[in-house]
């Protein structure tokens, strides 16, 4: 068999079309790849999601998240952009250590904090660099 009909869209398509899993009979999951994607895109997307996965990693429900991005005027607490980046979502920061939540990050400012592992005398480094090398000429 190199083909399998989606049990969601009703789709004939090739087995290169479904992800396998050992679990189902034919070695395949019964729904298509782009079936199975959208379900899940839609389920991360749903708003009980959300809140299972901000109180399952940081402690805090969807509405804490949202009281936060609105003390925060909506923006990045360290660029103070609007703009979240990565995934369209502002990145919880918390401490790794504490778990403490501190603020809502864009995805640049998050990728910055987690580099430089956390790491004050790194940033401050980082800015000393920057300093000797002067700001970047604007187009």
């Amino acid at each position: 068999m190199t083909t399998k009909t989606c049990s969601r869209c009703d789709a004939t398509l090739d087995l290169k079309e479904f992800y396998k899993a050992k679990a189902w009979k034919d070695g395949f999951m019964s729904w298509c790849k782009r079936c199975h994607n959208n379900a899940v895109r839609l389920a991360y997307s749903s708003s009980k999601r959300k809140n299972f996965h901000l109180k399952y990693l940081y402690g805090i429900t969807l509405d804490d998240y949202e009281s936060k991005l609105k003390e925060q005027d909506n923006k990045c607490a360290i660029c103070k952009s609007s703009e979240p980046g990565g995934k369209g979502n502002f990145y919880v920061d918390h401490n790794h250590t504490t778990k403490e939540v501190r603020s809502l990050l864009c995805h640049w400012c998050n990728l910055m904090i987690g580099q430089s592992k956390e790491s004050i005398d790194i940033l401050q480094s980082g800015i000393e660099y920057l300093k000797k090398w002067g700001e970047p000429s604007q187009p």
